[in-house]
């Protein structure tokens, strides 16, 4: 996985729904992340350089995909 983060709408609401973040350091998703998240806590890598999911496509750290036939 290398950022920007490629996903599908449906990805990203599900995200959104289920409350992940992406961490920029080490790009692990993160759980129990608000949507608009700044600097939470990564529990991979131990920095605080996670997002929540609106605030990475706000910020162009993923970017919504067409989906693919």
């Amino acid at each position: 996985m290398s950022l920007p983060l490629r996903i599908s709408i449906e990805e990203y609401k599900r995200m959104e729904h289920n409350m992940q973040g992406i961490c920029t350091s080490c790009e692990a998703i993160r759980e129990s992340t608000e949507p608009d998240a700044e600097e939470y806590q990564c529990y991979s890598c131990g920095e605080t350089t996670v997002v929540g999911v609106m605030t990475a496509f706000d910020d162009g750290i993923i970017v919504l995909a067409e989906e693919t036939p």
